[in-house]
């Protein structure tokens, strides 16, 4: 995977991580076993972000912080497996922490260290269970594990069981790598066309039967619209990315984007009606979206835009398309 790539997809599972407490909850209990609930927790989100004066004041940013009912909680999602994964940890934590440190009477600074977990996305055989063990200079040893999740275990049904929700499009993900081993594969017996067109068939049921989850989550307002249409964004941004690396099918991400516009677009529109929203109202927001889609066109890529600023792939598209022509 090269560094436009990466970009591309931490930008996606940022997003996700960016949703409402009825879909980021879920995920939190699974990772530390436990049993917050949306609406009854108190959920606070922390600045992932932290300046290193040490380090030439450069930025560095974490994934997630959250913090529940007085608990910090930090949350790092993996792509592919990373030997220095808990070095980033004990110094993520440590920023994290930095924020309530606390010098006694005695001169004893405590540091609270934030409960943490990491979620690796692709298969990989090499992943272990993360665990840090800290030897101080008098040779006091700290040894802790930390929840390791391996997401290609959970299919949409096991995220649906365990309302985590807002991973749903990365099950599109799991493509990848199957998709990755035909594309490169120098076997003269495989037929590569046959074998891929066989992979975007059963990638276009698997996005249906989000869909489908997707929208008794949404008729049930189990999730907010906002929530769904940050979802199928994401979905869509997996699926081109697929389909430009890999499958090269003209109208497979077209098809796709109807399928998720089909899902989302009803329902918002519904809901807009019944909270008496004024259409003033309505376009002054979607003006302000593309008047900072359109500062962006020169620094970020359509899909990244997209999912910045909350439009459609093809609205951000239409854009570049007249911003060219002008």
């Amino acid at each position: 995977m090269n560094s436009d790539d990466a970009v591309q997809l931490d930008e996606v599972t940022k997003s996700l991580l960016d949703l409402s407490d009825e879909c980021i909850l879920g995920t939190i209990n699974e990772c530390f076993g436990r049993n917050y609930k949306a609406g009854i927790a108190k959920v606070v989100s922390i600045n992932p972000k932290f300046i290193r004066p040490m380090m030439d004041f450069d930025e560095i940013e974490v994934d997630l912080v959250l913090e529940i009912d007085g608990i910090k909680y930090h949350i790092e999602i993996q792509t592919l497996n990373d030997g220095e994964m808990q070095i980033r940890l004990v110094e993520y934590g440590i920023y994290i922490a930095k924020k309530t440190a606390k010098l006694d009477k005695d001169g004893v600074m405590t540091i609270h260290m934030p409960r943490q977990a990491v979620i690796f996305i692709e298969q990989n055989s090499g992943i272990k269970d993360q665990k840090i063990k800290l030897i101080a200079p008098d040779n006091q040893e700290i040894t802790y594990s930390i929840p390791t999740i391996r997401l290609w275990e959970y299919d949409i049904k096991k995220l649906m069981s365990k309302q985590m929700y807002n991973f749903l499009p990365l099950v599109v993900f799991s493509y990848r790598k199957k998709l990755k081993s035909i594309v490169n594969s120098t076997s003269k017996k495989k037929d590569k066309p046959k074998e891929i067109e066989q992979l975007k068939e059963e990638l276009l049921q698997t996005i249906i039967e989000i869909n489908a989850e997707m929208k008794i989550l949404i008729n049930e307002k189990i999730i907010k619209t906002e929530d769904a249409h940050t979802i199928s964004l994401a979905m869509t941004n997996l699926v081109e990315y697929l389909n430009h690396k890999f499958i090269n099918d003209n109208k497979l991400t077209g098809e796709v984007m109807s399928m998720t516009k089909t899902l989302y677009d009803p329902i918002i529109e519904k809901r807009g009606e019944k909270r008496g929203e004024k259409r003033g109202e309505i376009n002054g927001r979607l003006k302000e979206k593309f008047s900072i889609a359109k500062s962006l066109l020169d620094v970020l890529e359509d899909n990244i835009i997209a999912i910045k600023t909350g439009l459609s792939l093809e609205e951000v598209q239409k854009l570049r398309e007249e911003n060219d022509g002008n």
